[in-house]
């Protein structure tokens, strides 16, 4: 059976998202932990996140024997960095890869004039060779951005992008570009006409994959307790963490 397994994961404890990618990739995770329960799978996503992304829904194609209900029951119970969060049951000829749309969100904590870099990254909207915009590789450099969009949120500032496929690099050297013309009097008018590839791509560790959305493809939430109650326990260490962390930091700033 081919199942479809929507997926969240913090990135910054894996090595990278493809099999084989260092000692902890997401895929090499996944598998290992089906093979301990004696459960042979082979995987494919949507959506190879570069190592420190995030995903709150990423896109994994499963062939196995076992029900999606034991899939989701094994990684439920194996990590606590990575979690199913829905899923569904597609034809043999379904290809993972050919969704309707992939959302990344790519968080600012610094300030930044938003119309300003809004202004900057409208001009990557639309077709575009965005070969001095990524980490090249064998693949096409022609893509399409649907819609980039900043806006704030709970104090950062959030851009949105939307397309069916990006490339490698692709959204964190458009975000580096973007960081650093919004700081000159004038910005380029064509990020285009250069020959020149930018080579300063933003940090991995503020992208996350939003989702991969596909529209004739019903997913239903995975509803094991267990899981849901160590994710709780999780996001309370994680809250104390921020609030003590914070509280330091205000205490720094005061002795000072």
């Amino acid at each position: 059976m081919k199942h479809l397994i929507k997926i969240a994961y913090d990135g910054g404890g894996f090595t990278g998202y493809q099999k084989g990618n260092g000692s902890r990739s997401v895929e090499d995770s996944i598998l290992q932990a089906l093979n301990a329960h004696e459960i042979s799978a082979s995987i494919r996503s949507a959506g190879r996140t570069d190592r420190g992304v995030s995903a709150l829904s990423n896109c994994i194609e499963i062939v196995t024997d076992a029900a999606s209900g034991t899939v989701t029951g094994i990684l439920g119970s194996s990590f606590d960095d990575l979690f199913p969060v829905s899923h569904a049951t597609v034809n043999d000829d379904f290809n993972v890869r050919h969704c309707d749309t992939k959302w990344y969100r790519y968080l600012l904590a610094e300030s930044v004039d938003i119309p300003a870099i809004s202004s900057i990254l409208r001009k990557f909207q639309g077709t575009h060779d965005f070969r001095n915009f990524c980490r090249r590789d064998q693949r096409n450099t022609v893509r399409t951005i649907d819609a980039i969009e900043a806006s704030q949120l709970q104090g950062f500032v959030a851009v949105d992008f939307f397309g069916r496929s990006f490339i490698w690099q692709q959204i964190r050297t458009i975000m580096g570009y973007a960081l650093e013309a919004v700081k000159l009097p004038d910005p380029p008018e064509d990020p285009f006409s250069g020959d020149q590839r930018f080579s300063k791509p933003s940090p991995p560790e503020n992208l996350i994959l939003m989702d991969v959305v596909y529209r004739d493809i019903q997913f239903v939430a995975v509803r094991h307790r267990s899981m849901r109650r160590r994710i709780e326990v999780l996001h309370r260490s994680a809250m104390r963490n921020e609030l003590l962390m914070g509280s330091i930091s205000k205490l720094l700033l005061t002795e000072a």
